[in-house]
């Protein structure tokens, strides 16, 4: 089941993509234009799919204590990760709602902050929790906020609040103990308990900060029944803390600032925009103008990339890879050469045509992506065979992993691979931004913090 629809996840990613690429074909650009938000639902609606698949196999694995203790931790800008979260929770919401992110200082409103946390738990509790609040609440706001980083330096908070229908105290005093749901059964329980389950499992947690029912709310059946529609104070906040901190605060230039802000624009939902609160301002690590720099450095080595060669049995999301990569590449004008994009079913078939890999080992200019499991097209060899036999031969350019599951992405990044990407595809952004880092580490560059222990990770 899962092998159906993430292609269709990837496609539909890929065409939303492809709006800005073709920009200047004015046919192309109509008809997108009029399907634009056909695709977002059903995107979001495949996403949410998805993610439940994830909940439940990953739920398992924590049960049966096979579930990695330690946070994932990945570098991430965090007006984008707030922004990503709550327009995809926009996109299925009434249009009486408005949603907006919420940062703590005017500083981090006209900057690039960026952060290091674990981004697998990060979106699937900030996913769950925008959706309960876009469930219950049918007036008012909805306010992705990021409250702080905390004073040692190893942990950032967040909070979701709305004014939605709010939570009975009888509920609200086991919503992380048992699975309780809605009345329109749109949910099925899971969401809370996995939230608990993953938070506290790389260290972190959730709670109930504060809730005031609409109404009083009955309860049958382990049932929450829907209050009616009105304005009034009432409504949730639910704030989780995981590991992580901010590396560095970027000042952004004005070009960037607008487009910036543009990103915020609604949807379909009431106005999206980011906020300034009275919380205190947050101080940036001293580390952060070294790492900015070797950013740019990155960036400006990933405009020597000429070809990419994808190794994917899927010709589906082979497609979906090259339509991402190409609108990377064409929504950036600072990258203009779009590098080639060439198609392997098999490792078996890219060692026929480049000589068992001597051919491509001492280039630089080259990315390769790599898929796991390449057996429908006939392939014996597996992704980790090529990614050994990359290593080993110490290749010189880029191993991109885009695996369906975490255990093969750990596989993957055991080996050496030097991004992961899941299935489907991320923002173009996030590409972008890995790719930037990956070339600035090939080239000596150290961008990422030391990862000497797995206590350095937690920072």
């Amino acid at each position: 089941f899962r092998n159906k629809y993430v292609p269709a996840v990837s496609i539909l990613e890929s065409i939303l993509s492809l709006q800005d690429a073709t920009k200047n074909h004015a046919e192309i650009c109509d008809q997108l234009s009029s399907m634009h938000e056909d695709i977002k639902v059903s995107t979001a609606l495949l996403y949410e799919a998805d993610q439940l698949i994830h909940t439940r196999l990953n739920l398992h694995k924590v049960y049966n204590g096979t579930y990695r203790s330690e946070p994932n931790i990945q570098t991430c800008e965090l007006t984008e990760l707030l922004t990503a979260r709550i327009t995809a929770a926009a996109a299925l919401a009434r249009n009486t709602v408005s949603f907006s992110i919420q940062l703590p200082s005017v500083e981090l409103v006209k900057s690039l902050v960026h952060v290091r946390l674990d981004q697998y738990v990060f979106e699937h509790i900030a996913n769950n929790l925008l959706s309960n609040a876009r469930k219950h609440t049918t007036q008012g706001e909805i306010i992705f906020r990021f409250v702080r980083a905390t004073n040692d330096k190893k942990f950032l908070e967040f909070a979701v609040v709305d004014t939605g229908d709010g939570i009975s105290p009888e509920i609200a005093s086991r919503l992380f103990e048992e699975e309780v749901h809605s009345g329109d059964v749109r949910g099925i329980g899971l969401g809370l308990v996995s939230c608990h389950r993953f938070a506290t499992c790389i260290g972190g947690k959730i709670w109930l900060q504060h809730t005031k029912t609409r109404r009083k709310i009955s309860k049958v059946s382990n049932i929450i029944t829907k209050a009616s529609p009105s304005c009034g104070p009432s409504g949730s906040h639910f704030h989780f803390l995981l590991p992580g901190k901010i590396i560095g605060i970027e000042s952004m230039d004005e070009s960037t600032h607008r487009r910036t802000q543009a990103r915020l624009k609604p949807l379909r939902m009431g106005s999206l925009k980011k906020k300034e609160s009275r919380l205190k301002p947050i101080q940036s690590s001293p580390a952060t103008a070294l790492e900015i720099n070797q950013l740019e450095a990155g960036m400006s080595i990933l405009r020597t990339l000429s070809q990419v060669l994808i190794v994917e049995d899927s010709s589906m999301i082979r497609r979906s890879i090259m339509m991402k990569l190409k609108s990377v590449w064409n929504r950036f004008a600072s990258i203009p050469t779009l590098p080639d994009l060439i198609e392997f079913d098999t490792v078996e078939q890219l060692l026929g045509e480049t000589e068992n890999l001597n051919t491509i080992l001492p280039r630089s200019d080259l990315v390769i992506t790599v898929d796991q499991n390449l057996d429908s097209q006939g392939g014996i060899l597996r992704g980790e065979d090529l990614i050994k036999a990359l290593i080993q031969g110490e290749f010189k350019g880029i191993i991109v992993s885009i695996s369906g599951d975490d255990d093969t992405a750990n596989i993957h990044r055991s080996l050496g691979a030097d991004i992961i990407l899941g299935k489907p595809l991320p923002k173009n952004e996030v590409i972008l931004h890995k790719l930037e880092e990956a070339c600035a580490i090939k080239n000596g560059l150290d961008f990422l913090p030391q990862q000497a222990s797995s206590t350095d990770m937690l920072l």
